[in-house]
């Protein structure tokens, strides 16, 4: 499903959660970082259940999550809070897994970062990230969070050590590589595996989007282009029950249809996510500031 969401309130929620883990649940950074990686329930952008992160009250969340109880509410201009925004920016940005982010810039990292980038434009964060960070192996820094030795791992997977190795030499070997191995991956070391893939399968619709008129354009092209149609018109809907349909006109929000002479065709494949993809890295690039979320 493909949904539009307030982007600006999901980046305060998280960060505050992260906030308030730390300063009021007095977890550690690592804490922290490790339920954000390997705890199933902090994948819920991948697992298209953001409405679960949103709607439950952070106080249920650390109480769920940690089993800990928040004895004051924190501030947001701590480095904590910062770091949080700079997650959910990067991952919907770079279109990038929120738990390969924690994986490769732990969360101590990230906040590191405060003093130097706090001032300075986001997308100067992006580009850190970008050309150190996501540099390095993500096979090995799972490996070696789970204590395993190459040659332990191959067993496990029954993938070569020379293939391994040559995982941990590159990310996009890894990205390349087949299925089937990185579902072992993923199997032996425990891991979802959205923490392997290249993409994140979470589709960032801000609510931004509805009024970015290059974005619908790019769009509606492409979706004439699948369909074979003449054109078509693309409107925001929160509610299936206020749809008056019309055709030719793809209805995005909380369920996505289109209708085709009288016809309703609902279109949640992955054809209608290639495109929506595509489209929003096209405004991206297109955009000098980079900044469609931030």
């Amino acid at each position: 499903m493909i949904k539009f969401i307030d982007t600006y309130a999901l980046k305060k929620k998280f960060a505050t959660f992260l906030s308030q883990s730390y300063y009021s649940g007095f977890l550690t950074l690592q804490q922290i970082n490790e339920a954000m990686i390997f705890d199933k329930r902090m994948n819920f952008l991948e697992d298209e259940n953001i409405e679960w992160f949103m709607n439950t009250q952070i106080d249920s969340l650390e109480s769920d999550l940690f089993g800990i109880d928040l004895f004051f509410v924190t501030n947001d201009t701590n480095p904590v809070y910062w770091a949080g925004l700079q997650y959910i920016s990067i991952s919907l940005n770079g279109n990038i897994p929120l738990n390969q982010l924690f994986l490769l810039c732990p969360l101590d990292e990230m906040v590191s970062h405060y003093n130097i980038y706090h001032e300075m434009n986001t997308i100067l964060l992006y580009e850190e990230f970008i050309s150190n960070e996501y540099q390095r192996s993500i096979v090995k820094r799972v490996r070696e969070e789970r204590n395993l030795t190459v040659k332990e791992l191959s067993l496990l997977t029954n993938i070569s050590i020379n293939t391994l190795k040559y995982y941990e030499k590159s990310n996009k070997n890894l990205f390349n590589s087949t299925m089937n191995n990185i579902s072992s991956l993923a199997f032996s070391l425990k891991v979802d595996i959205s923490l392997l893939k290249q993409e994140s399968n979470f589709i960032p619709l801000s609510l931004f989007l509805c009024n970015d008129k290059d974005f619908l354009n790019n769009l509606s092209i492409d979706l004439s282009k699948l369909l074979n149609l003449d054109s078509i018109s693309i409107k925001q809907i929160i509610n299936k029950d206020e749809i008056n349909m019309e055709p030719n006109t793809l209805y995005i929000g909380s369920i996505n249809v289109i209708s085709i002479n009288q016809k309703k065709y609902y279109i949640d494949d992955l054809k209608l996510i290639s495109i929506i993809k595509n489209s929003i890295k096209k405004i991206v690039k297109e955009n000098k500031d980079n900044q469609l979320y931030y």
